[in-house]
């Protein structure tokens, strides 16, 4: 509240807001970090356990780990 341009703050509350899973304020917060400091890897990577928690990626490689037995027994 004493400082509007420090960007930490809004990421550290971005972080906790994330963990609470209260993502549109962790998302309004990400914002304003991002417009203040657009480079902060801290801020990539609150932006990127965000995304991960709304938007999760599927694995499209299934690996079949099963023994199969070798060619020339068939």
């Amino acid at each position: 509240a004493m400082n509007d341009r420090h960007w930490r703050a809004y990421s550290n509350r971005a972080l906790a807001y994330v963990q609470m899973e209260r993502y549109s304020d962790a998302e309004q917060d990400l914002q304003k970090a991002e417009s203040l400091a657009p480079n902060s890897r801290k801020v990539k990577t609150i932006r990127a356990m965000l995304l991960d928690a709304t938007d999760p990626v599927a694995p499209q490689i299934v690996i079949d780990d099963r023994r199969q037995p070798p060619d020339d027994e068939n």
